[in-house]
């Protein structure tokens, strides 16, 4: 009996000695990140059978158990990674609000200061000094354009440089979890595989944590014990002991730009498509640059080829002081083509601005199969055309190839990526402004009807305007002196009339009527260049001259046409202005930032939960720990006592025999 009882009371004191080491255990880790809480599992010896029933045999420990959710765990790690791509997202794209938001940096400033210098040439067109205004606010545009773009590259360097020191943290914690698999694996296994291997477990939680703030993983338990960690759709990171390399590299459609690789252990690499890496600080910052960045650069591009295409058009239908015909006013930026590194081919893709006003705020990929051309927009990742053939004329563009690419050949398009970066001032001297319409019109004074005539105007660019000696013939009620062949239409009350001079029914002239509004075809090409109007009664044999204006002229009448194109909707099918279009990229950005902040904080609530639940479950509590200390205590000093009275009981035998 006294041998029972010792045994007995020694499997109690080693029981009170495992809980107070496991309660002193969680003392120590109060504070540690990631420890999670741990008990004792006691559970009793078998007992034996005896005449009168069964006998106890004491009590053993079945094994220290943390407490642990996966359920709550799996939740912690999808709130992190969520709450980490906002925050990357939304410390990204305050950068470009706070840019364009700002009202001495912006572009609105610019665009108000450079049309104040067109007015004020419109006003004074003779006026050397106004015209020399005009140069600088017009140099200041241009550099505000730049100064915007250099910004946003920056902001894209920096994105670049982010992405680098996310793969490299990442690889790290892969290795690290890929070592702990390891050790996880033989601990465990020396305890029989069936005891946890708590503490390590609880190491590895925390780096699984650590890694859901760079990039949403999912994760897998073997049978072993180990983790197997996926990104993506199934992109390996860890399997088991053996872990896989993220790389960033140029991509080879554009240099400027990094992509992902996934390279296992073997050696073998694959490229990543960006659309597969969500979560984290790295999927927040691969979705700023897809959603955010490169629409910010194509519409800010957008903009510059809009102004300086529209501007340069009209500025091609005045006359400088020089008495030359108005040339370019801006460099319109050309679209950037880059050849894949990977095309084996001798395939050229060159593309032409069309249409700015069809033109959208996109880059594109051209892909070349054996079925023709495939066209992917990937703002909106719409395919335009597929399997056709060059050249094609799509949202404003023309599409041409010279040489033979070979299939599986791509090009990346750039429209706009990259014009507010290449826009220049394309003169530098006051006078090429031209300030002057082209074309003057004058009624004779010798004149005895009522007729005015209105002031002419270019369509479209001419080397020269012809001059046109026109007089009245009322048996007709024509106006003659067109050059035979001419094409010359007439409006009147919006109804248009087309003539052939020479060809019936205007054999000889026109057909004069109060109001109307005549359009010249002067060189054959089958569009109208010259426009001018006429309003009254004429008499027989008024005359009416159309020519080109005099050098030197003080006529700012295309200046103020230039003035008027600030309010003109030259965008988006005609539907925005360039300030209108400013004004709405500014309120995009300014919608979406504060779109991802109402999200983050939400995700932010999120994740606080999530880490309530997890510390309410496994976080330590000092005053039930202290506790637990006395209860082992008391258990202890109990099962002390129990072998002091089991030795005396074996003395008191002993003595007996004796």
């Amino acid at each position: 009996m006294a041998a029972s009882t010792l045994s007995i009371a020694i499997t109690g004191l080693n029981a009170a000695q495992a809980g107070l080491l496991t309660t002193s255990h969680n003392i120590s880790n109060a504070s540690t990140a990631g420890y999670s809480r741990q008990n004792v599992v006691q559970t009793t010896q078998n007992p034996f059978y005896m005449g009168a029933g069964f006998i106890g045999q004491g009590t053993r420990v079945q094994t220290v158990q943390r407490a642990y959710s996966g359920f709550l765990a799996t939740s912690l790690y999808t709130s992190q990674a969520s709450t980490s791509q906002l925050e990357s997202y939304m410390t990204q794209l305050n950068s470009i609000d706070n840019m364009l938001g700002d009202t001495t940096v912006g572009l609105s400033p610019a665009i108000n200061g450079f049309y104040t210098g067109v007015n004020d040439v419109a006003a004074n067109p003779s006026s050397i000094p106004s015209r020399q205004s005009l140069l600088a606010n017009a140099q200041s545009l241009v550099s505000r354009f730049k100064d915007m773009q250099a910004r946003l590259q920056q902001l894209n360097d920096g994105v670049n440089t982010q992405i680098k020191s996310e793969v490299t943290a990442i690889n790290s914690i892969s290795q690290q979890l890929a070592d702990i698999n390891q050790r996880i694996i033989v601990a465990e296994a020396a305890g029989g595989g069936t005891q946890p291997a708590n503490d390590l477990r609880d190491q590895r939680d925390q780096l699984i944590l650590e890694l859901n703030k760079h990039v949403s993983t999912n994760v897998i338990e073997q049978s072993d014990g180990s983790f197997s960690v996926f990104f993506g759709n199934g992109q390996p990171l860890v399997v088991g002991t053996s872990r896989y390399t993220l790389s960033t590299s140029q991509a080879s459609d554009d240099p400027g730009r990094l992509t992902l690789s996934l390279t296992s252990g073997s050696g073998q690499g694959s490229q990543i498509p960006e659309s597969l890496v969500t979560g984290g600080a790295l999927g927040g910052l691969l979705q700023f640059r897809t959603q955010s960045l490169d629409d910010a650069q194509n519409r800010l591009g957008l903009m510059a080829v809009g102004l300086a295409k529209a501007f340069n058009d009209q500025h091609a239908l005045g006359q400088d002081l020089n008495g030359a015909m108005g040339g370019a006013f801006f460099d319109v930026p050309q679209p950037v083509v880059s050849d894949n590194a990977k095309n084996t081919g001798s395939g050229v893709i060159s593309v032409t601005l069309n249409n700015v006003s069809a033109m959208l705020p996109s880059d594109y990929t051209l892909d070349y199969t054996a079925g023709g051309y495939t066209l992917r927009r990937l703002s909106d990742n719409a395919t335009v055309f597929s399997n056709a053939t060059l050249p094609q004329t799509v949202d404003g563009l023309t599409i041409d190839v010279t040489g033979t690419p070979n299939v599986g050949d791509s090009f990346k398009l750039q429209p706009t990526h990259y014009a507010a970066r290449d826009i220049s001032l394309a003169i530098t001297d006051p006078r090429e402004i031209a300030a002057a319409s082209a074309v003057t019109t004058t009624a004779n004074a010798a004149n005895v009807g009522s007729v005015v005539m209105g002031p002419g105007k270019l369509l479209q660019p001419l080397a020269s305007v012809p001059t046109y000696n026109l007089n009245y013939d009322l048996a007709g009620n024509e106006l003659q002196g067109f050059p035979v062949g001419t094409a010359v239409s007439v409006t009147v009350n919006g109804t248009t009339t087309n003539y052939t001079v020479g060809t019936a029914p205007a054999t000889t002239g026109i057909p004069y009527t109060d109001g109307m509004t005549v359009q010249v075809d002067s060189n054959g090409d089958l569009v109208k260049d010259i426009e001018f109007a006429f309003n009254g009664k004429p008499k027989q044999g008024d005359k009416f001259s159309v020519v080109q204006s005099s050098a030197n002229s003080a006529d700012g009448r295309n200046a103020a046409a230039l003035a008027a194109i600030q309010s003109s909707k030259v965008l988006f099918g005609g539907t925005a202005s360039i300030e209108s279009a400013y004004a709405q990229m500014v309120s995009t950005v300014g919608n979406k930032a504060r779109e991802v902040g109402v999200a983050y904080d939400s995700q932010s609530s999120l994740l606080n939960q999530a880490q309530t639940s997890i510390s309410s479950l496994s976080g330590v509590n000092l005053d039930e720990e202290a506790a637990n200390l006395l209860r082992y205590q008391q258990s202890y000093q109990a099962s002390a006592k129990i072998i002091d009275i089991s030795g005396k009981l074996f003395d008191l035998l002993a003595s007996l025999g004796n």
